[in-house]
């Protein structure tokens, strides 16, 4: 797979998950912020395997790299 590609992927697994996070807050009025929500449950998926990948390193590291 070419890398452009794997990232862009990587890039969706990150928002889909932050925005499944948020959801989560809104509906549930948990106290914590929903993209926090969202990383720990991306983080969770990616150690059962449901979601893994060199474009979601790749993503994450472009993501951090321009913090």
């Amino acid at each position: 797979m070419s890398t452009l590609p794997a990232t862009l992927l990587g890039l969706g697994w990150i928002l889909s998950f932050a925005l499944l996070g948020e959801l989560l807050v809104h509906t549930a009025a948990l106290p914590f912020p929903g993209s926090v929500v969202g990383m720990i449950l991306l983080a969770g998926a990616e150690r059962v395997g449901a979601v893994r990948g060199e474009g979601l390193r790749r993503a994450a590291g472009l993501l951090t790299g321009r913090m």
